[in-house]
């Protein structure tokens, strides 16, 4: 949401895309941000570790299955989505934007991530990511242990990039970087998904970076004491590798309207709310 420092111009478009990307959509076949979770009790033994080469077989047959022959382990291929706003079907290219393979308690997990590309998008429109989490099963396939779908991230219809962060002993997630850029300004996101007992779940956003650099307004007023550029550096604090969830480190760096800026900060997990608790320092949009 735009504060009081951002740019009166700049505020309607946050708007739109905040509303944008806070919209639920339902494919034919599942719900927005649909979450599956395999019943682990009834679930056969699963296998030993796979040989990367086999991983990477049985990715792709899963992909396969999922989204038909076109689908790819390295191109991106042709697709629709089911746009439920508007009750049509829209052009998509569908890559593969996440694939890590993890051990959680001992068994080899793969961590997917499927970016879907908006052909036709509006500026404010999201792009799509599918979130899977698979694990190979004792035949000759991968079974799917949770899943988070549609989830809508970044702007132009494209939903930014996808990694994959260990959060703790036994804990990994999503971390998806996505970002908004207009006159002359560049606001993007650092989000986290991470893995627990009942599926994937939002852990907590915050700014990666921003800046105002190249503002068209300037060019009619002075600028002077205006301008910030500050990068968000996110890592895991795994000084206590043995805790459940580890906190997270932010360094906080560059220019801020008033000079110079370097700070740290240490964010711990809430786990009533089951997120990390963000100040609002690290969400804003512009200077300090």
């Amino acid at each position: 949401m735009a504060s009081r420092n951002s740019p009166r111009w700049l505020w309607p478009l946050l708007a739109s895309a905040a509303l944008a990307a806070c919209s639920s959509e339902t494919p034919p076949a599942a719900s927005s941000k649909a979450v599956r979770v395999l019943d682990n009790r009834a679930a056969p033994a699963p296998a030993a570790v796979l040989e990367e080469s086999e991983r990477q077989r049985r990715v792709l047959a899963f992909l396969s299955g999922r989204y038909g022959a076109a689908a790819s382990g390295s191109d991106a291929w042709r697709d629709q989505w089911h746009d439920s706003e508007v009750q049509a079907l829209r052009p998509v290219h569908r890559h593969l934007c996440g694939n890590h393979a993890v051990m959680v308690d001992g068994v080899q997990h793969s961590l997917l991530a499927v970016c879907a590309n908006l052909d036709e998008a509006a500026s404010p429109e999201p792009g799509r990511i599918d979130f899977i989490v698979l694990r190979a099963t004792a035949g000759d396939g991968l079974e799917v242990v949770m899943e988070r779908l549609n989830d809508a991230h970044g702007s132009h219809g494209v939903p930014g990039e996808v990694s994959v962060l260990q959060l703790g002993a036994q804990r990994y997630g999503y971390r998806i970087d996505s970002g908004w850029f207009g006159q002359g300004y560049s606001l993007q996101t650092q989000s986290l998904l991470a893995m627990t007992g009942d599926g994937l779940h939002e852990a907590g956003s915050l700014r990666r970076h921003i800046d105002n650099g190249g503002a068209y307004d300037c060019a009619s007023e002075d600028c002077a004491g205006k301008l910030f550029d500050v990068d968000f550096r996110l890592t895991a604090d795994a000084s206590q590798p043995d805790l459940a969830i580890w906190p997270l480190q932010v360094s906080e760096s560059g220019t801020d309207c008033a000079g110079p800026l370097a700070r740290e900060h240490r964010l711990a997990f809430d786990p009533v709310q089951g997120r990390y608790r963000i100040p609002e320092t690290l969400q804003r949009e512009g200077c300090l």
